[in-house]
C-alpha cells in the first residue's frame, strides 16, 4: 500500500500552487491532445468512412475518463502523502512531549505488544547498573529492551551504547536484544550490529521504525490528521486572470503545444464541412491564439518588460 512508502515520512509533499481554473485548463489541453492524436490517426489511417461516428465518439468519452481517472489517482496519492506527512509530523510533537523516561518505556511496551506477539513483556525495576528497560519473550525466545527518547532531534546512538546494552544482554541471558528510540543510529553502530556474530542478535527501531509502528497499530500518539491546505479556494475575476497567465506562461513549451494543437485543428477545419468544420475553426483559432500570445508573452516576461 502506497500510504505506507517510508517517502511519506521522510520528503516534504510536493506543493501545486496553481489554482483550480489553472488544473482544469490543464486537463482541458491534455485532453484535447489525446483527441488530436486520435482523429489524427483515424485519418491517416483512413478509417474515417469505416468506423461509425458512435464508435469515435465513444473511444473518445473512454479516452476522457481515463484521464479523469489517472487525474484523480494523482490527487489522491499525493493527499495521502500530505496527510501522512502531516500526521506524522505531529506525532513527533507528542512523542517530544514524552518528557519522562518511564512513559516513554510505557510507551515502547505499548507500541511493541501491538506490533508482535510479544508474550509477558514487562518493566525491568529501576536499576541504574542496566541499560534493559523492558522483559519478555517472543516466539519462546527471552528478549530485553533498551528504550531511548532523546531530546535533541538528531541523536544518534553509537556503537559504545550498542556495547553496553549488549554486555548486558548476554550478563542477563536474553536470546535476542531490541533497542527502539525516536533517534537513530550511526552507521558505525549499524555496521557493529550486522557483523555481530554469535547466540544473541539486536535488533535496532529507529525514529523512523516506530512511526510507521504507531501508524500501523493506530496508537493514538499518531494522529489521523489531515493536511490543512491554506489556499483560498473562492474563485475570483482576479484568479481566473492569473490563472489564464499561469497557463500560457508556466513554459514554453506549453505556448507552443497550444499553437501546434491550434493549427492541427485548424487543418483538420479545413478537411471538413459543415458545422463539425466550423467547431475545429473555432477551436483551432482559439488555441492558435492562446500559444502564440504565451510565446510572445514569455519572451516579454523573460526580458522582465512585463509581470516583473
Amino acid at each position: 500500500m502506497f500510504g505506507d512508502k517510508l517517502v511519506n515520512y521522510l520528503q516534504d509533499p510536493p506543493t501545486d500552487g496553481r489554482s483550480r481554473l489553472a488544473s482544469a485548463a490543464d486537463f482541458v489541453i491534455t485532453n484535447l491532445l489525446v483527441w488530436f492524436i486520435t482523429i489524427s490517426a483515424i485519418y491517416l489511417l483512413h478509417l474515417e468512412k469505416t468506423i461509425p461516428t458512435a464508435a469515435v465518439s465513444f473511444f473518445l468519452l473512454l479516452e476522457t475518463l481515463s484521464i479523469i481517472y489517472i487525474k484523480k489517482h494523482k490527487i489522491k496519492k499525493l493527499q495521502t502523502h500530505k496527510n501522512i506527512w502531516y500526521s506524522a509530523k505531529q506525532c513527533r510533537k507528542n512523542l517530544k512531549n514524552i518528557m519522562l523516561k518511564k512513559d516513554f518505556i510505557n510507551f515502547s511496551k505499548e507500541l511493541l505488544e501491538a506490533s508482535a506477539p510479544f508474550e509477558i513483556l514487562r518493566i525491568v525495576s529501576d536499576n541504574n547498573e542496566s541499560s534493559v528497560d523492558l522483559s519478555g519473550y517472543i516466539n519462546g525466545s527471552t528478549v530485553g529492551i533498551m528504550c531511548l527518547n532523546p531530546e535533541d532531534d538528531n541523536h544518534k546512538i553509537n556503537s559504545g551504547q550498542i556495547k553496553v546494552f549488549l554486555k548486558d544482554i548476554n550478563r542477563s541471558g536474553y536470546h535476542k536484544g531490541i533497542i527502539i528510540t525516536t533517534g537513530y543510529y550511526t552507521d558505525e553502530a549499524r555496521r557493529l550490529v550486522r557483523q555481530m556474530k554469535g547466540r544473541v542478535k539486536i535488533h535496532l527501531l529507529d525514529h523512523f521504525a516506530v512511526l510507521r509502528m504507531a501508524k500501523k497499530t493506530g496508537h493514538p500518539i499518531f494522529p489521523d490528521a489531515a493536511w490543512q491546505d491554506e489556499t483560498e479556494n473562492k474563485l475570483t475575476g482576479m484568479e481566473m486572470a492569473i490563472s489564464i497567465k499561469e497557463n500560457i506562461l508556466a513554459s514554453r513549451k506549453r505556448s507552443l503545444l497550444f499553437s501546434i494543437l491550434g493549427i492541427a485543428l485548424l487543418v483538420i477545419a479545413m478537411l471538413n464541412h459543415g458545422l463539425v468544420g466550423l467547431i475545429y475553426l473555432g477551436f483551432g483559432i482559439v488555441n492558435l491564439f492562446i500559444g502564440l500570445t504565451g510565446i510572445i508573452l514569455s519572451f516579454l516576461r523573460q526580458e522582465e518588460h512585463i509581470f516583473s
